[in-house]
């Protein structure tokens, strides 16, 4: 949910002139700002070939972010892969994947690729009891993508785009009134009823039997 904060973005090369409001709020901090030289060892960011209200790294990417893309964070309890048509950026401990597919949102959302992210990824505590993966791209690059017939891949993109529908209405509601509560209840179920079927149909994808969700996803 939106929390009402932005960040401000100065890629190199941007003439702060023409945003005199900004170039007046980050003058707060010019001296903490500016670029450390032999003469100036106690304040400013490390030395480099930046303004000293420009991002000090050339981030040469930045206009992925500016695409439709999957964000997830670094250190999850839980999958935690967001579909964003928003532009919205991230900080580094977040990672993007610049692409439009919800067929591949609801693969890594799902209960089998979170058991096998569980078996590869980095661990911070107990997996199955509060703790935390740390998804680095090394990680993530290992997670197999089956190749489905049209008909599947369009079942499940169909099925996160509900799941998205429905998660939208239940943020909607986290800020009204209480009376508001019995169809917070509702939507939750809904959205559980549907991630329950969306697993169904990746276990499908993965051609996976009954008998080997049951060994693969002891924790759906």
């Amino acid at each position: 949910p939106f929390r009402g904060r932005y960040l401000i973005f100065i890629r190199r090369g941007i003439d702060i002139t023409n945003y005199p409001a900004i170039e007046s709020h980050l003058g707060k901090w010019r001296a903490n700002l500016t670029p450390k030289d032999s003469s100036n060892t106690k304040v400013g960011r490390k030395p480099g070939r930046y303004k000293w209200y420009e991002i000090q790294d050339e981030i040469a990417y930045y206009e992925q972010f500016e695409k439709p893309k999957i964000m997830y964070p670094l250190f999850c309890k839980e999958a935690r892969f967001t579909f964003d048509s928003k532009n919205l950026y991230a900080t580094n401990n977040c990672f993007i994947i610049p692409t439009t597919d919800l067929y591949l949102v609801g693969i890594l959302n799902s209960a089998v690729i979170w058991e096998y992210l569980k078996r590869i990824s980095a661990l911070l505590g107990d997996a199955d009891d509060g703790g935390r993966l740390v998804l680095n791209k090394i990680f993530i690059k290992q997670v197999p993508i089956p190749k489905v017939e049209a008909e599947l891949r369009e079942r499940i993109r169909a099925r996160v785009e509900k799941i998205m529908g429905l998660q939208r209405e239940l943020s909607q509601l986290d800020t009204a009134q209480a009376k508001n509560l019995p169809e917070q209840a509702t939507l939750k179920a809904r959205l559980a009823e549907y991630e329950t079927l969306l697993n169904a149909l990746v276990y499908e994808a993965y051609g996976l039997t009954a008998e080997e969700v049951a060994v693969v996803c002891p924790h759906p």
